[in-house]
């Protein structure tokens, strides 16, 4: 009775995607137009492939937004590894997370924006891509894509699964459907015990497993050796604080701290790379009475300047690599904060405030080992700039990164055992 519940919401919601599907094209170039879309590669989304598929087995990957993509790197070198004859599809929905993978691209991997989830878009990707594999990271999971894949008989997984208790609260209101969306995966992987609780509370026949989070699994962000060469020479000496996937309230307790410390450290250097690039605007007047250098403007840092703006897609492993310690963006806010293990990878000391909601098992791990440290305010943070206790954070953080990441071996060796060693495809090129 509950598969035949769950199979009328299926098709209730599939009728609700078909009706959207009739404005789908329009929606798209409105966004194009607001720079909400790429102007190339829009048509991906309504399943027209932008790329040719490369010929043997296919492992799909899909992760919504920036950091969830980035995450995905450490499950493709660790399949490469094993088996070197595979390629990877990723795909995600943000410009963001495609722009900056495309600068920390994995060897035989290549890109795609996921399609609406309309059947006829979704036909088309199948047919294109023919993977081989599939594997769904954290939240972001489309019934009619998962349902049309598994009627395929394409094995998929669910991995880094991610779902606390209003999260679950909101899907417990259409059970039926994802009781039935669950059971299509032949793996389920979760961050925390509390996710595989969640998930299993859904009446899904398999057991969830738990593996940890992709996260300190990933290989560091890509660095310009010359570019870090350069702003290292430039920056000589001094000490060098970050604010990391910048959003406004961050900033404020930053700055406020920083001019604090000025009066007594007065070469201090604070870079801020705000997660949205375009924010430029904003920034400036709140840092009225400092010498400011902007990124986006070819300007680098001098003797006399104080502050400067990393307004560029990409190069957050530039800037952990040149900074000492780094707030994590988001920790003040609704926001919720970001990935905390991009900075742990590059040797820089994670600082971070109160809200750390999307990323609460990674923050809780780094605090409880002395990996990270929490501050709540303007004053919290300027007397720790000041007396540099962040520098005792380094070596747990890198223990504790390497103790995550050996986790995740044997979730690994499971997934290599579900590709084909042999693969004859018949999909199309690309227009």
């Amino acid at each position: 009775m509950s598969n035949l519940i769950g199979s009328l919401y299926l098709g209730a919601y599939r009728c609700v995607t078909w009706l959207f599907s009739l404005m789908a094209k329009r929606h798209l170039i409105k966004r194009v137009m607001r720079g909400k879309e790429d102007p190339v590669r829009w048509c991906e989304k309504l399943g027209k492939p932008t790329i040719i598929r490369p010929q043997g087995p296919l492992v799909w990957l899909h992760a919504v937004g920036l950091g969830e993509t980035l995450a995905l790197r450490g499950v493709i070198d660790a399949i490469s590894r094993v088996r070197p004859d595979v390629n990877f599809l990723v795909t995600s929905s943000t410009v963001a997370s495609a722009r900056t993978f495309a600068k920390n691209l994995p060897d035989r991997t290549v890109h795609q924006f996921l399609p609406l989830d309309v059947s006829r878009y979704i036909n088309a990707f199948l047919d294109h891509w023919a993977p081989d594999l599939v594997l769904w990271s954290e939240q972001d999971i489309w019934p009619n894509f998962i349902d049309m894949t598994a009627r395929r008989k394409v094995p998929q997984v669910l991995i880094n699964a991610r779902m606390n208790k209003a999260s679950f609260d909101k899907k417990r209101k259409s059970m039926p459907v994802f009781r039935l969306i669950y059971d299509h995966f032949d793996l389920l992987s979760a961050q925390d015990v509390a996710t595989a609780n969640n998930i299993q509370a859904f009446g899904i026949k398999r057991l969830v497993r738990v593996d940890g989070s992709l996260k300190p699994f990933a290989p560091p962000l890509d660095v310009n050796q010359q570019e870090l060469a350069l702003f290292k020479s430039l920056t000589k000496d001094r000490s060098i604080h970050l604010i990391a996937s910048s959003h406004a309230k961050t900033e404020t307790v930053a700055i406020d701290a920083f001019r604090d410390v000025l009066a007594t450290h007065p070469r201090d250097l604070l870079i801020i790379a705000p997660r949205d690039i375009t924010r430029l605007e904003t920034i400036l007047p709140t840092l009225h009475g400092l010498d400011v250098g902007v990124r986006s403007f070819d300007q680098t840092p001098n003797v006399r300047t104080q502050v400067y703006i990393a307004d560029t897609f990409g190069e957050m492993g530039l800037w952990y690599s040149l900074a000492n310690s780094a707030v994590i963006g988001g920790t003040f806010s609704d926001v919720e904060g970001h990935n905390p293990w991009e900075a742990v990878q590059l040797g820089c000391a994670v600082i971070h405030g109160p809200r750390t909601l999307n990323f609460e098992n990674d923050y809780a791990l780094l605090d409880q080992a002395g990996a990270a440290l929490p501050i709540q305010n303007a004053q919290d943070l300027s007397a720790l700039w000041r007396s540099e206790t962040w520098r005792d954070t380094l070596g747990a953080a890198q223990t504790l990164r390497v103790g995550q990441a050996a986790k995740m071996d044997v979730l690994i060796t499971t997934l290599v055992t579900m590709i084909p060693v042999k693969h004859a495809t018949n999909a199309k090129d690309a227009k």
